[in-house]
């Protein structure tokens, strides 16, 4: 779906530079509770000094971030190229028997954010060097602390040489 958004882009970056993606979650409001994927989330809008839940689905976002191609060095536009639904892994009930929570934990370190981020940003790589010819292109990645973790360091693809 993000191809061509991708090919479009990598033109507009100046000779040999890098590509600079942003990475964040995101969360998308929701009435519901029968939407899949909805469950209760702390609204990031809250403040500090009190939790609001929301009902939310959660997604996470890359964007490239581009110069503006008129004026070198300028503020950078983002441009949505990945954008992934994240939904949490359901909890069994208390009485459920023990195959059922082992399943769960090994769930949860399968499916949450952080594995998904890493599994689309070895995606994103493999296609820039496969579809897009760009294998020679340095990615730079602009995350918060959420992402600056073992999970996510370790993890990351093989840069070029």
């Amino acid at each position: 779906m993000f191809q061509p958004v991708v090919r479009g882009s990598l033109p507009l970056l100046p000779q040999r530079a890098r590509l600079v993606v942003a990475i964040d979650d995101t969360l998308a409001h929701k009435t519901g509770k029968n939407t899949p994927g909805v469950a209760y989330r702390r609204d990031p809008l809250s403040p500090a000094f009190q939790v609001n839940l929301i009902l939310a689905q959660r997604f996470v976002q890359f964007s490239l971030l581009i110069p503006l191609p008129a004026q070198l060095p300028s503020p950078a536009r983002g441009v949505p190229s990945r954008f992934a639904h994240v939904p949490s892994v359901k909890k069994p009930k208390c009485k459920a028997p023990q195959e059922d929570w082992d399943a769960y934990r090994e769930a949860v370190k399968q499916k949450n954010l952080n594995t998904i981020t890493v599994r689309m940003l070895h995606q994103f790589r493999d296609e820039l060097d496969r579809v897009h010819h760009a294998a020679d292109v340095h990615l730079v990645l602009v995350v918060d602390g959420g992402y600056t973790h073992k999970t996510i360091l370790k993890a990351l693809p093989a840069t070029p040489r």
